[in-house]
């Protein structure tokens, strides 16, 4: 064989091994068509039904008018789009919650509007056994959280636990993001941390009052 053909030959095999590189790297870069701007754990993971909450700020990168950022939770770190189970979604109409194979649009039950800069105010109820979640929302209109979506679907359903939250923003479309102040697990919805939910004392009455009455001895106090 000449040294001409040894030559084209090897030359095509140098091109097939860059092309299929050059391939791999694209079909890389597609799978991945995400930035995790934040993220946190849990300090214990969540393996049955639990109310998260969390607040966050939505961030118009840019100021164009086309929403397009995500709160998320998983189990694992975030690697592509379809780690996560649960997502909140906000985008140009509305906020969204992602249900199996896509986001709500609109059957989403009560259209809450994107205003960038505004506080959100989000409570999820997670189950991690039935795969499902129930998310409520609240913001500064709002004089108490309102229903988004009831029993969505997982979308990553091959999971045992929520270990994580994450922020996520798509860098091959609009360069949006959230901001996350608060992320806590907490005893119900309207619940949030640090805060002391308010009690009142509900006293038996009778049909005087005579036992609708706390015992003060030196008041002398029997009705």
């Amino acid at each position: 064989m000449s040294i001409y053909l040894v030559m084209q030959k090897m030359s095509k095999l140098i091109f097939s091994c860059i092309s299929i590189l050059f391939i791999g790297i694209t079909v890389s870069f597609t799978g991945n068509a995400q930035t995790v701007d934040d993220s946190g754990v849990f300090e214990s993971p969540i393996t049955s039904r639990t109310v998260i909450y969390a607040s966050m700020v939505f961030e118009d990168q840019g100021a164009m008018g086309n929403y397009d950022a995500s709160f998320v939770l998983s189990q694992a770190a975030i690697g592509t789009w379809s780690d996560y189970s649960a997502a909140i979604a906000f985008y140009s109409a509305r906020i969204e919650v992602r249900n199996g194979d896509g986001f709500t649009g609109t059957s989403t039950q009560n259209n809450v509007t994107v205003v960038p800069g505004n506080v959100y105010e989000f409570w999820i109820d997670i189950d991690p056994v039935a795969k499902t979640y129930t998310t409520w929302v609240q913001t500064e209109g709002l004089f108490a959280p309102v229903l988004l979506y009831q029993d969505a679907a997982f979308r990553n359903t091959n999971i045992t636990s929520i270990n994580r939250w994450s922020a996520l923003h798509n860098p091959s479309g609009e360069p949006d993001y959230v901001t996350v102040e608060t992320v806590d697990v907490v005893n119900g919805v309207g619940d949030i941390p640090g805060q002391i939910t308010n009690y009142a004392i509900s006293l038996p009455g009778g049909s005087n009052g005579a036992v609708s009455n706390v015992a003060i001895p030196s008041l002398d106090i029997t009705s």
